[in-house]
């Protein structure tokens, strides 16, 4: 269930966050229909903001921008890093990490990459995405994140499984559906999909 969003913020001060990117998608993990080698699964770039709760640099069923379809098109986090600057006085700290490539997805492990960013009072969301590829238009987020607690503290730690969110075509833009949970590996055309060949007992 999403925490909801405590408008306004009565923590003190500001705080510093690492976020840690762990990319849990293998071979080892999903067997069945992994791509092959020669497609280079990997993660993008992690891009995303530290920014206040009358902005969105995401959020399901609302039109995707250019910079997020781009994104979630061919990785590139170029135009979406533009959109966040654009938006100055709604962000407070433009989060980039590094993507996890596909030697590292390949390799074994748990691949993982990294970021720092801050909060205050009135940047206190977080918002995150990264693609996932190959996909024609797959990316894994977390959209406006609460921090700030309503008895006026931070958030101490927060670990969170990300949705797969999915660009989907309706004339004349784009449009964000996100899934969550245990089916979001059971689209019919992902090369993610788990399903079972086992009957029930």
């Amino acid at each position: 269930m999403k925490q909801p969003i405590v408008e306004p913020c009565c923590a003190c001060d500001e705080a510093k966050y690492e976020v840690t990117f762990e990319g849990l998608w293998s071979r080892n993990i999903h067997p069945r229909d992994f791509p092959p080698e020669t497609e280079r699964a990997h993660f993008s770039d992690v891009i995303g903001a530290s920014h206040t709760a009358q902005y969105r640099v995401w959020q399901e069923g609302r039109t995707a921008t250019a910079g997020l379809k781009r994104l979630a098109d061919d990785g590139s986090a170029t135009t979406l890093e533009k959109e966040l600057k654009s938006e100055s006085e709604h962000i407070r700290t433009i989060i980039k990490a590094r993507g996890i490539t596909w030697q590292q997805v390949s390799g074994g492990g748990i691949p993982s990459t990294f970021a720092v960013f801050r909060v205050d009072a009135k940047h206190h969301l977080v918002s995150l995405a990264s693609k996932l590829a190959p996909s024609p238009d797959w990316f894994v987020g977390v959209s406006a994140l609460e921090l700030c607690n309503s008895n006026c503290t931070w958030t101490q730690s927060a670990i969170l499984p990300l949705p797969i969110a999915v660009l989907q075509y309706q004339l004349p833009q784009y449009v964000l559906y996100v899934r969550i949970g245990p089916g979001m590996l059971d689209h019919p055309s992902s090369a993610l999909r788990e399903k079972s060949d086992r009957s029930p007992d």
